[in-house]
């Protein structure tokens, strides 16, 4: 047995209810190719049917699904990097957030849940545009929710905009709110700024400070729920663990 290849596999699991929130499954299954393609298009038709949380579920299920072939995990990571879900690969070369600034941040994605009717009102095209231009979507974002903007309404546009949004690298908040502003859009703006205290631009752990984590990352019970812990949580306990 490979341990390296499980102290990965333990860090992908450990780690799937935080993947589940950052990863859009499309654009990387655009880009993994350690899975074949028929699988690849069945999540894809998955993402569709039963929603992105469960596409990228199944996605990691496949990625951790032995045997592994060379180089299987830093394609992933190089996956979740090329496909704009950086958050998601951070945790993966355990480039963890404080915990809390992991605790703002969840706080943030649950006023802009809380807030949805309201911010639905936005300029669609105009805030799609500024987020692009800001760094907060990629192209492919974009392209998607225009097109959303122009075949079903402004409405669905920014619904699936805020959908991405949310799933954007920790600090998403504060430029999202700047972004609001400078679009005029002052209502929106005065709401969300005084909704949550969400600046967490470069406020990471970094990966020095942990000592090289998954290196050291021993197997952990299979099927745990790990959702409640912090992200630094999670990685001392797995630690300690290894340690005694």
């Amino acid at each position: 047995m490979n341990m390296d290849d499980v102290m990965k596999e333990n860090l992908i699991d450990s780690f799937r209810p935080r993947l589940k929130v950052f990863i859009s499954v499309e654009p990387v299954l655009d880009c993994l190719h350690i899975i074949s393609a028929d699988q690849r298009e069945f999540l894809r038709q998955m993402a569709k049917t039963d929603g992105n949380s469960a596409a990228v579920d199944a996605l990691i299920s496949a990625v951790l699904r032995k045997p592994h072939p060379e180089g299987w995990f830093q394609a992933f990571v190089d996956a979740l990097c090329n496909a704009g879900c950086q958050q998601a690969a951070n945790y993966m070369m355990v480039k963890l957030p404080l915990p809390e600034v992991e605790e703002q941040n969840d706080h943030c994605m649950r006023m802009i849940d809380i807030l949805v009717p309201s911010l639905l009102d936005m300029d669609t095209k105009v805030v799609c545009t500024s987020c692009f231009s800001r760094g907060l979507i990629t192209k492919d974002d974009m392209d998607i929710i225009l097109c959303l903007a122009d075949s079903q309404g402004l409405r669905v546009g920014a619904r699936e905009l805020l959908k991405r949004i949310v799933r954007c690298q920790l600090g998403w908040y504060s430029e999202f709110i700047q972004i609001l502003r400078e679009t005029e859009h002052h209502f929106l703006y005065v709401l969300l700024e005084g909704s949550c205290d969400c600046d967490t631009t470069d406020l990471y752990r970094s990966e020095s400070s942990l000592g090289d984590s998954t290196q050291r990352l021993p197997s952990l019970p299979p099927g745990g729920n790990n959702s409640h812990l912090t992200a630094e949580c999670l990685v001392s306990s797995i630690i300690s663990v290894g340690v005694n």
